[in-house]
């Protein structure tokens, strides 16, 4: 772990290695907040990034992507930024009891985004869980302009 942040081969690691009886805590906490149990904090814990394109059904008639669409990239960052830690939505709901709904969403709009637009989405953790865990999102597109901003 160099410079507090942790990297994904490391939390896979704590992932694997808990002992059954911290297995058991996870139908109170989330997982994550189980497996980043170093207790250190950085500025950019982990960062994960996934492109997407838009879709046609993604816009309106002048080919902007509709404000609704973008929580939907948003959640696709998080989906891969925790696959890309071995971790499923589905698995932990399914297996461990653990749901994490959106309980705060906050957008800063920067640039529009259009039609057939490659987006890359830069989901991080910014601190170690607790209760709760903040993903912060970035969308910006090929020329690396930032389009959307959400914490």
């Amino acid at each position: 772990m160099e410079g507090g942040s942790i990297e994904p081969s490391e939390l896979k690691k704590t992932i694997i290695t808990l002992p059954s009886s911290e297995l058991s805590r996870a139908r109170e906490v989330p997982i994550v907040c189980l497996a980043l149990s170093s207790g250190k904090r950085s500025a950019s814990m982990f960062k994960h990034k996934t492109e997407v394109r838009v879709r046609y059904s993604e816009t309106d008639r002048m080919a902007y992507v509709y404000y609704g669409n973008y929580s939907f990239y948003y959640e696709t960052g998080r989906v891969e930024a925790l696959r890309s830690l071995g971790l499923s939505y589905k698995s932990m709901e399914d297996d461990l009891g653990v749901f994490m709904p959106v309980m705060n969403m906050n957008v800063r709009y920067l640039r529009p985004c259009f039609y057939d637009e490659l987006l890359i989405l830069e989901t991080s953790i910014i601190h170690l869980p607790e209760l709760t865990i903040e993903f912060e999102t970035k969308i910006y597109n090929e020329k690396k302009n930032w389009q959307i901003k959400e914490k």
